[in-house]
Formats: structure tokens, sequence, C-alpha cells
């Protein structure tokens, strides 16, 4: 069945096509995004207008798009907001990475052996005991029973007695609560869940690590003191399945082509979900979901896509969090 791609969906592929072959013509890109989706409608004209509109139709922006420099994320314990606040838009890594390639770039370094969460010293393991505040057996999430190391204690009760999904620790005197969208959250407590129990456990820290690392680039958080703090918390190298980096520019191409290709497929099955409960449900449910002028749902990367998250500064020293 042929579909009439919506704008957005043909920028996000068109993106990462231009940052790996940024010389191609538009003939060339046509025909390369045609056979990355093969059910795509799309006309040389429309595909024209829309790279015009984007700034994507000169090779000098594609070229700008493949560069290894670009802009800084800002850290916050050295540019003087003492008080942050919340971020909420994806940012690209300065480097052009995605988060799978930061991830296997990051593998080849050593762990460090500090992490930011070290402040809040060994966990009150007499919480645990049945029935207590914030660990009543309700079904809904895994009890530690005390196996579990004092950082993934500190961490499982900052789940459990917040409405964040995870606690990221940041420089200086903020630390961040991380909220992933419904789709991310499901699959992100499925692996949470793995992890806890060290069921599959190398592949679940790996999901795991992905999805926060896209929140920890908004906030100023690195690759190195996540990977830190998942390795106190679980006692494994959160980056034991990742793959190693690319052993070629070719390889390397190949790896975001698929990796393009998962977000599409991702990027359309989430469309579907939406038409259907435009279809199917209630106005309480279809006014809370954008619309074009067709009537048809608009899909946007920073609201539904796999790196999108929302993140909340969370102080060091508060204990409104804290179970009491």
């Amino acid at each position: 069945m042929s579909i009439n791609p919506q704008e957005t969906e043909v920028v996000d592929v068109l993106k990462a096509l231009r940052r790996n072959q940024p010389s191609l013509g538009i003939a060339k890109v046509l025909a390369q995004l045609k056979e990355q989706n093969p059910s795509w409608t799309l006309s040389e004209k429309r595909l024209k207008q829309i790279m015009r509109s984007h700034g994507l139709e000169t090779v000098a922006h594609a070229e700008q798009l493949s560069s290894t420099e670009g802009g800084r994320i800002p850290d916050w314990s050295q540019n003087g907001h003492s008080s942050p606040t919340s971020q909420s838009s994806p940012r690209p890594h300065p480097k052009g990475w995605s988060v799978a390639e930061e991830a296997s770039y990051e593998k080849v370094k050593p762990i460090s052996t500090e992490y930011l969460g070290s402040y809040l010293g060994p966990f009150d393991r007499s919480k645990l005991a049945s029935g207590r505040k914030g660990y009543e057996s309700d079904g809904s999430f895994i009890l530690p029973d005390g196996s579990q190391s004092d950082a993934l204690l500190h961490q499982l009760d900052y789940i459990r007695n917040s409405d964040r999904c995870y606690r990221l620790y940041g420089h200086g005197s903020y630390d961040w609560g991380v909220t992933f969208n419904a789709d991310m959250n499901i699959m992100f407590t499925v692996m949470l869940s793995r992890a806890t129990k060290r069921d599959d456990l190398a592949p679940s820290l790996y999901h795991m690590y992905q999805r926060l690392l896209a929140a920890a680039r908004q906030v100023g958080v690195s690759a190195s003191d996540l990977r830190a703090q998942m390795y106190a918390e679980y006692g494994m190298d959160p980056l034991l399945a990742a793959p190693p980096p690319p052993s070629s520019p070719a390889e390397a191409t190949l790896r975001r082509m698929q990796e393009e290709r998962a977000r599409a497929s991702f990027r359309k099955n989430k469309i579907e979900l939406l038409k259907r409960l435009l279809a199917t449900r209630g106005p309480e449910v279809t006014m809370s979901i954008e619309v074009d002028g067709r009537g048809m749902p608009v899909y946007r990367e920073e609201i539904h896509g796999m790196d999108a998250v929302f993140c909340v500064p969370v102080k060091k020293s508060g204990e409104e969090w804290r179970m009491v």
C-alpha cells in the first residue's frame, strides 16, 4: 500500500541521508529515499520543496550536518545557572551521533570509578520491611529484596516515590528527574524490571542506557557519567551488549541507514496507533491528539519519538520525594 508521508517523516530520514552523503543530487536523494521507504509516494517536486523549506537543498548545508563539530551542550556546573529550567526538546549530539552511535564509541573507554550519586551513601534497608510506606505489595512494581546495591536501592526508592521514571545524577546542586513518552515508558519499565531481577541483564541495561542517554544529552550529563551511574547501580557495564564502533565509513553508513529504517518503522506504527485512537476513542482522547488540515494525526519527534524525553531539576538536598 502506498502512503503519502508527512513532511516531518521525510525531513527526519532526509537529514540522516544528507548527513551521511552530503554530495548527492536531488535525483539520487529521491532514489535513496524511495529505496529505504518503498511504500512512500513522493515526487521530485515535493522533495525539492521540503528540502528548500528546511535548508537541505545545498551541498554546503548538507556538509554542515555531516561535520563533527557543532553546538556544545551546556554544562550546568560551569555556566552559572544555579536553578536550571526543565528541558523537553531533544538535542542533537555535537558530533551528530545518534544515541546508539555514541554508546558504541563510549564502549571502548574505561568505566569511571566515580559516579555523581555517591553522596547518597548507604541505603536504609529497614525501609524494605513488608508494608512500609512506598513498598506496599500492590503488584505494580518490583519490590527490592535487599540483594540490590545501595545505589540501585536509592534509585528504586526514587522511582517508587516520585512521578518520574528515573533519576539522573548531575553536577552542581541538581539531579534530574526523567520522564519518557508513553511508548518508551512501557519499554523502559519492562527493561528495568528485568534488570532488577538480573534477567537478561546485559541487553536490558543497554536498552535503558540508550533511552537515558537521550535524557542526559538534554541536561549536560555525559555518556561517561551515565555509564558510571548504571555500573554502580547494577554492577555491570551497561554497554556490555553494545556493538563496538564501526570499523569503516561504509559500516557507519550502513548502521545509520538501519537505525533510520527502525525509526521510520516506529514512526509508521505510532501514526497508525494515533489514527486508531482518533477513530475509536471519545472526545477526551481525540482532543489531545494534534491533527493537520486533513484531520490526520501529526507525528512530532519531540513528543512521539524514541528519544522524546522530559527532564526536571531535582535538588540533591531535597527530601520531598523520599519516604518518611
